[in-house]
């Protein structure tokens, strides 16, 4: 079996909305988006499920400890460069639309990740296996380091996941001959 360094071959699209169907998103949803993968930092980032609520629910012969998952939790970090127009120095917002997304308190942003062996300036297309997640903005915390480029530390809440989802719903065909 072949493994693929990671590299760094992370895509991130601020969608429009939740897709029709997030257990099976289409291209177009996803692509219709807009890639924010250049706007932030990977050192932070990260997304995805978290350690579950769990019960202690076990018979009493079971002993003290029977903990059961309960419900799922997911996590998000991320650091987010904004972005100025050289000659005025002030915000260009069309190339800062990522701060904007997240900027509101409260506000609703969803996005789908693709992790994999794709770069990010490729579309998505049927057969990817994306996240899909809805983030709540919580606010914009200041960064503490203050060198290399100007960011914002995001604090977002996941409300909703669909982890691990194809791209169409279907996964892609595996390649190769058959066996023999």
């Amino acid at each position: 079996m072949a493994r693929m360094l990671a590299d760094k071959k992370r895509t991130l699209w601020i969608l429009e909305g939740k897709p029709e169907d997030p257990n099976a998103p289409t291209a177009a949803e996803i692509n219709g988006g807009e890639n924010a993968s250049c706007s932030i930092g990977n050192a932070g980032f990260s997304i995805g499920a978290s350690t579950p609520n769990v019960e202690n629910d076990g018979s009493l012969c079971e002993g003290a400890s029977a903990e059961t998952p309960t419900s799922k939790t997911y996590a998000a970090s991320m650091n987010i460069y904004r972005f100025y127009e050289p000659g005025t120095k002030q915000i260009k917002v069309e190339e800062d639309f990522v701060f904007q997304a997240f900027k509101e308190f409260g506000s609703e942003v969803w996005v789908a990740l693709r992790d994999g062996g794709k770069e990010h300036t490729e579309e998505a297309e049927e057969g990817d296996e994306v996240s899909i997640y809805k983030l709540i903005a919580g606010g914009m915390g200041r960064a503490s380091d203050t060198a290399g480029w100007q960011k914002r530390e995001a604090h977002v809440t996941v409300a909703d996941g669909f982890e691990d989802k194809w791209v169409g719903g279907t996964p892609p065909v595996a390649g190769g001959g058959g066996g023999g």
